[in-house]
């Protein structure tokens, strides 16, 4: 079973509608990025601070001031001042070599403060999502609510004695066998049951 990584949760936040503006900025490209009449009221330095925030993840969990300032084409300067701001707040911390960085944890605190906004469902959907398409059939999350788990689990049980019965009339379709006999899976009938 897959569950969402934390990148995956950091980049469906990364999306916005801004994204050329924001890639305009970092490249330097000031009149670009200003065609967008929101984008009068981004602060760059601020937009610049996040998309460095954003560079880490897990395949680049430690970066180098230098490798930073390749990728977003920054003055040295520039990326030395943002990661001495980001430091200072805790986004950021100096790795065992003193050289690189690494997100400290005001980026945790942050992301989990997020994470406990959320509704359990929003949470428990890619989950759950995963799940039904790795078996095939449909999951439930139960609540701790009897009323609403009882509902949830009956709703449940439908769908899967509907995909049980599928599946059985494909692997034994009655008309085509000599023996074949219909089993209705209904709560109630069995397979025993003289009527059949």
């Amino acid at each position: 079973m897959s569950h969402p990584s934390t990148a995956n949760i950091m980049n469906s936040l990364n999306t916005t509608p801004h994204e050329v503006t924001l890639d305009a900025l970092l490249a330097g490209s000031r009149d670009a990025a200003m065609d967008d009449p929101t984008d009068r009221y981004n602060v760059p330095a601020l937009e610049r601070g996040l998309r460095m925030l954003c560079a880490f993840g897990e395949e680049d969990s430690v970066l180098s001031a230098p490798e930073l300032v390749r990728r977003f084409d920054l003055p040295r300067s520039t990326v030395f001042r943002l990661l001495t701001t980001l430091e200072s707040l805790g986004f950021v911390e100096r790795s065992e070599s003193g050289r690189d960085y690494r997100l400290g944890r005001a980026a945790l605190r942050m992301g989990l403060d997020y994470l406990a906004m959320l509704e359990p469902a929003q949470l428990e959907a890619p989950v759950l999502q995963g799940l039904c398409e790795e078996l095939d059939l449909p999951c439930e999350a139960l609540t701790g609510d009897e009323d609403a788990d009882e509902a949830r689990m009956a709703a449940m049980a439908q769908r899967v004695r509907a995909k049980v019965a599928g599946i059985a009339a494909l692997l034994n379709p009655a008309p085509a066998t000599g023996g074949g006999t219909v089993v209705p899976l209904r709560s109630g009938v069995s397979a025993a049951d003289p009527r059949l």
